[in-house]
């Protein structure tokens, strides 16, 4: 199985033209100010094609936003191959305080595909309603106040509807998954991730919570920017499992080829092929997603991971239907598209954020897919 290496396009099968057109597609944003600054990568067939960088030097560390989904999913399926975790039990198996009406009805799968019924409006006002309520004295020494005190206060949020019928995107149930993680393992995700995943993968630029050695290479979303606020001191230091990782191009571009190799990389097995396989496929058939005025009739979600399936979406057009990927704000971009052998990783900020197609990913995305010239092993 590939491990990520250096090469040339010709020798990767790619069309060095498409790599071009990349290249003055991304820069053309940037001179048209539509972004200040940008950095992306590519690999095919595990070797690596493009790392660019435009207005900035290569390999800072960024605010990856929603990709931390991916990877706080990825750390619970470690436990399940551990023969630790089910999907398929009750979420208050593990967390006995998770009650409610309805409650008892949500599994652990309906967390990593935001089907749960938990919708992040309504467990902000119910911690909204609960500031100041909760005893810190109580956080255990392996869990970070600020998060102790977010379950705590959401633990008690309605269901805005039956769990299982309807796609809701929904931040909280990775709170909820983290929480999991440290009961069952006995570590915080952030130390739990480093573990399992960063240090086996050569992750070295990643984290949930930044460490002060590693501040000096953040890489700052300019003010006047769309969530800017990812820069504060407190997103630094609280590990969120749901937008708080930290990253780089590189780190998430062995993240990818990981799920590419089928759970391999540097010839170790990092996850079962039989996890990978799961957390690809859609878990969810048959039901509907919304994301703002934009309705799918099939979500097409698998575990963490968006499908792109028949989708219309940021994705692209020319990517297989067994693409799978994830954005965060920001803004980030994860693809795998295992037919033609392809991961790209990106962090391109925009000055508008009024839908993900603002991102241009799909752009991106379309130039290089188009590059693919010889697929297979």
């Amino acid at each position: 199985m590939a491990t990520l290496r250096y090469g040339t396009a010709g020798e990767a099968g790619f069309n060095e033209m498409q790599l071009q057109k990349a290249r003055k597609l991304v820069a053309g944003w940037a001179e048209q100010n539509e972004q200040d600054y940008a950095t992306w990568m590519v690999a095919h067939k595990g070797i690596i094609i493009a790392d660019e960088s435009v207005k900035i030097p290569n390999q800072r560390i960024f605010p990856v936003a929603s990709i931390s989904k991916v990877v706080t999913a990825t750390a619970a399926m470690f436990l399940a191959d551990d023969g630790l975790l089910s999907l398929t039990r009750r979420v208050s198996e593990y967390i006995p305080e998770f009650i409610g009406d309805g409650k008892h009805e949500v599994m652990v799968y309906h967390l990593m595909t935001h089907s749960s019924g938990l919708e992040d409006n309504s467990i902000y006002e119910n911690m909204k309603q609960n500031q100041g309520k909760v005893d810190l004295a109580d956080c255990p020494d392996n869990q970070h106040p600020r998060l102790f005190e977010r379950l705590q206060s959401g633990y008690g949020a309605p269901l805005q509807s039956k769990p299982g019928t309807r796609m809701s995107y929904c931040g909280f149930g990775f709170e909820l998954l983290s929480e999991i993680i440290r009961r069952l393992s006995g570590q915080n995700l952030a130390a739990f991730a480093k573990a399992r995943l960063f240090v086996p993968l050569g992750m070295e630029d990643s984290f949930y919570s930044v460490p002060d050695e590693a501040k000096s290479r953040l890489l700052q979303i300019p003010d006047g920017y769309e969530f800017a606020g990812l820069n504060s001191v407190e997103r630094l230091a609280v590990p969120d499992a749901a937008n708080g990782m930290y990253s780089t191009t590189a780190d998430l571009l062995k993240f990818g080829q990981m799920f590419l190799n089928k759970g391999i990389y540097h010839d170790k097995r990092i996850l079962s092929e039989a996890t990978i396989r799961a957390m690809t496929r859609n878990q969810i058939p048959g039901i509907s997603s919304y994301y703002g005025e934009e309705v799918f009739k099939e979500a097409n979600w698998g575990l963490g991971w968006s499908l792109s399936g028949e989708k219309r979406d940021e994705s692209g057009t020319l990517r297989s239907p067994q693409t799978f990927s994830h954005s965060g704000a920001g803004c980030s971009f994860l693809l795998v598209d295992p037919v033609n052998a392809i991961v790209i990783s990106c962090f391109i900020p925009t000055k508008q954020y009024i839908t993900h197609f603002d991102r241009k990913f799909d752009y991106l995305s379309d130039v290089i897919i188009a590059g693919v010239e010889r697929c297979g092993s």
